[in-house]
């Protein structure tokens, strides 16, 4: 699995075959994870605690895709495409109001 996290100082890491992805709560929420180094093909552990951790995107698939769900005239929404395209991060938009059953999937 492919695991990006993006860290609330605007760092972006990105980490692939990663297993074990664990979230421990015994020491201040800490995400905990295997993963093998690109650099030298070594195994490796990650552990992060989720105060530094703005968001996570968990994918399967060889290239993940991160989707904004946004409506019209929506200045976070809009800012949020702004950062993302800034710092190269593909995505996809669904707009909420053009689609309701997007929405209906966000409230659960």
């Amino acid at each position: 699995m492919h695991l990006t996290i993006f860290l609330k100082h605007g760092q972006t890491l990105r980490f692939e075959n990663v297993t074990d992805l664990k979230k421990d709560d015994r020491f201040y929420s800490v995400i905990t994870f295997s993963y093998t180094s690109i650099s030298d093909g070594q195994k490796k552990k990650g552990i992060f605690s989720t105060k530094n951790v703005l968001g996570l995107s968990v994918s399967k698939r060889r290239t993940s895709m991160l989707t904004v769900y946004s409506k019209p005239r929506c200045m976070q929404c809009e800012m949020t495409k702004i950062w993302l395209t800034k710092n190269n991060i593909e995505f996809e938009t669904v707009d909420i109001e053009a689609n309701p059953g997007a929405f209906e999937l966000l409230k659960h």
